[in-house]
């Protein structure tokens, strides 16, 4: 039986906010395996029909397909595309060649996927887990997964020193204290204007140096607080961003109430870095995940919310 020939072994779909996952895994496959990772194709994709090279890959060109899905997934003008030629090549062929690997919590995925649909959980299997099931999907699919060579090898070498030495660059710099200032804005603004949409309380405190930021959100009893220190005008060395979550009780006496001081219920630090396609991210020392700036503020947001729910099913 002749074997069918793709152009690539994997594609990967996903939206902007989750570029690093993707990059993350396409790195362990790209040596072994011929990937289409759409920022990494630009020369391929310029002067080309945009729509008609994604509705090809998605849709014929690659053996299997790789889907980083959310809820607003198949809503953006390319990911629509993608979703499009996903599911125009299950109407014929079904859905064996597509692996989807959801990032939302809780989980979901597409209401028009099988119930049977296996797909893969990152917090179980991690990156280098979810690159072995994809490579070994490509086998079971009929690709054959070259040996990295020497020069592979080599390159990918130089490419984690490359990015090493401009991330260092970068961290010890005036450049990168302006840039993590920016983002600390922009994530204290999001977080007050979700906190604020939901009739949370939100208190900055004024800001009386710009190597201090204070901002506490707090609704029923329980109280997140990011506090962004920073100790050098030049380097980032030293800085972080800790986030506590506390609550505050009442002891009810016979004759009064007492108010309980707030008692610190989490904490967690956030490392301000960049990410391997050289985007602003926060590190979390305590799960090591990278998060966006809109991711940390969703988050944040959610803090608040799970200790109010948590509350509520101990009553």
């Amino acid at each position: 039986m002749k074997k069918e020939k793709f152009k690539y072994d994997v594609a990967f779909s996903f939206l902007a906010e989750d570029e690093q996952e993707a990059t993350k895994i396409d790195d362990l496959l790209k040596n072994r395996l011929n990937t289409f990772l759409y920022s990494k194709k630009q020369e391929e994709i310029a002067g080309t029909d945009g729509e008609e090279t994604f509705h090809n890959v998605f849709g014929k060109e690659s053996r299997i397909v790789v889907v980083l899905y959310r809820k607003n997934w198949g809503s953006t003008p390319w990911t629509r595309i993608e979703e499009t030629a996903i599911k125009n090549r299950a109407f014929d062929a079904g859905y064996d060649f597509a692996i989807f690997i959801p990032l939302d919590t809780p989980k979901e995925m597409p209401k028009w996927m099988p119930k049977t649909q296996i797909w893969i959980g990152l917090e179980r299997w991690g990156i280098e887990g979810a690159a072995i099931v994809i490579e070994s999907r490509v086998q079971e699919a009929g690709g054959e997964p070259h040996e990295e060579s020497i020069q592979d090898r080599m390159a990918k070498i130089e490419r984690e020193r490359d990015f090493h030495e401009k991330r260092e660059n970068f961290l010890f710099s005036k450049a990168g204290v302006d840039k993590a200032d920016q983002e600390i804005k922009t994530l204290f603004s999001t977080v007050k204007e979700n906190a604020e949409s939901v009739s949370f309380r939100v208190v900055e405190e004024p800001i009386k140096t710009w190597l201090r930021r204070i901002l506490n959100i707090s609704s029923r009893g329980y109280r997140v607080v990011l506090h962004w220190q920073i100790r050098h005008e030049n380097s980032l060395n030293g800085s972080a961003l800790i986030v506590t979550v506390s609550n505050k009780s009442i002891l009810t006496m016979p004759s009064c109430q007492i108010a309980i001081p707030p008692t610190e219920l989490s904490r967690e630090v956030f490392i301000f870095d960049i990410d391997i396609n050289e985007n602003p991210c926060w590190k979390s020392e305590y799960s090591g995940k990278d998060f966006s700036t809109q991711k940390l503020a969703k988050y944040c947001i959610e803090l608040l919310i799970e200790g109010i729910e948590e509350d509520l099913t101990q009553k």
